[in-house]
């Protein structure tokens, strides 16, 4: 399981090349884990309700 702390860091990697290359390291349950938090934060994004 990756944790929203983790999922957070991934996404904002600033280098593209290392972000691919640990999201392609990822088991896919990491992966699963890692796109809900990743639409969750987005959905929350767009409905005005930032994560707190």
């Amino acid at each position: 399981m990756i944790t929203s702390q983790k999922a957070m860091q991934i996404m904002f990697e600033p280098d593209a090349e290392k972000r691919n290359s640990i999201i392609d390291a990822l088991s896919e349950q990491s992966a699963k884990d890692l796109l809900k938090i990743c639409l969750k934060m987005v959905s929350e994004q767009l409905r005005g309700n930032p994560e707190k």
